[in-house]
């Protein structure tokens, strides 16, 4: 859930920070705070590269202390700079829960439900996302901390909860590093549908439009809570579809709403973005989070989610900068560009990307 805030609470630190801004180097504010924008995604990368813990419990422990370190810093000194340090090592915490939590449902969760409990995570980021749209009038020199203010005080209370979750450790063979990932021939074709699934979830276009949604839609409040709020429901149905029919024509169903909505919103944003957000949050928004758990023998699993997540946060780190650009430079026709990449994205798991629920091997 934090996560999905974190995503949105960037907006709320606009107007304190730019009014805190000093010019002593050679970017402009929009800049800079367009990479404060994107640095929870670049914590993310940098969590995965070099994370070396392996315990499920000391994982969930550090994500909740990053994001506790990472508000309060922003509290302490809100000038961009130090917002793009904060949000760094937010998107540490955001890299590490991204990384277990799937994985840490996926263990406790009976087998012939697993699709429904794993979709939690995605039904979590969803609620962050609308109750950091729902605060969004707190966007001024004066308010901003009442939404962080809660927000720390949330994450100290889960830090605290954290140390009485239930350690889950599996039965299994050891567990398999990247190197020994790649060189099982098997792998191959697990490893590119992993890669390809995360990063659509960014290539469809959520992340610029998750942050610049009151931009696009001209700062509607009601319009803006009713986009965020339509995506729950999705995704809870999505998760009751997910476990009932599988994941790869759901996956498909989403793909061809979410490209057809992106042309849509070239001519009409209100209609575009209601079709989007019920698209998105059918497949896209969890298939990409399950998948990585039944691709592999349970041994790979570990390392194969590590692909998933970097080339997932990766991916959100670039693509935003690339799709502002594109933005700035065509205007509305820059939303054509996330239908090619869907149209792609259906082909490919149409012909190549087998149903994965209950499988336990590579693809």
């Amino acid at each position: 859930m934090v996560f999905g805030f974190s995503l949105i609470s960037i907006g709320y630190l606009n107007k304190v920070a730019s009014t805190n801004f000093k010019n002593v180097g050679l970017l402009s504010y929009d800049t800079l705070f367009t990479i404060a924008a994107s640095a929870i995604f670049l914590g993310g990368v940098i969590f995965n590269i070099f994370n070396r813990i392996k315990n499920d419990k000391t994982m969930i422990l550090f994500s909740t202390a990053a994001n506790f370190l990472g508000y309060f810093g922003i509290i302490l000194f809100p000038n961009i700079y130090n917002i793009i340090l904060c949000r760094t090592i937010i998107g540490l915490g955001a890299g590490c829960a991204c990384f277990i939590v799937p994985q840490y449902i996926f263990k406790l969760a009976p087998p012939e439900t697993s699709g429904l409990w794993c979709s939690l995570h995605a039904i979590n980021i969803n609620i962050g996302i609308f109750i950091g749209q729902a605060c969004t009038p707190l966007n001024t020199n004066n308010s901003w901390k009442l939404a962080y203010y809660p927000t720390i005080c949330i994450l100290g209370l889960t830090l605290i909860l954290d140390f009485f979750i239930l350690n889950v450790q599996t039965e299994q063979k050891d567990e398999m590093n990247l190197k020994e990932l790649f060189n099982n021939k098997n792998s191959r074709k697990s490893i590119i549908c992993v890669l390809l699934l995360h990063t659509s979830q960014h290539l469809c276009g959520v992340d610029y439009l998750s942050i610049f949604l009151a931009l696009i839609l001209e700062n509607s409040y009601l319009k803006i809570i009713s986009e965020a709020f339509l995506a729950i429901p999705s995704v809870i149905i999505s998760s009751i579809l997910l476990n009932k029919y599988g994941r790869k024509y759901l996956y498909v169903i989403s793909a061809f709403l979410v490209g057809l909505s992106t042309a849509v919103m070239v001519k009409n944003k209100i209609i575009g973005l209601l079709i989007f957000v019920l698209g998105y949050n059918i497949g896209i928004s969890n298939v990409p989070w399950v998948v990585p758990n039944e691709v592999s023998p349970s041994n790979y699993v570990p390392p194969l989610t590590k692909i998933g997540i970097l080339s997932n946060w990766i991916s959100a780190f670039l693509l935003l900068f690339l799709f502002t650009f594109i933005h700035d430079t065509i205007g509305d026709w820059g939303y054509l560009t996330y239908s090619v990449t869907m149209v792609f994205m259906i082909f490919y798991t149409l012909l190549f990307v087998p149903e994965t629920k209950g499988n336990s091997n590579f693809i």
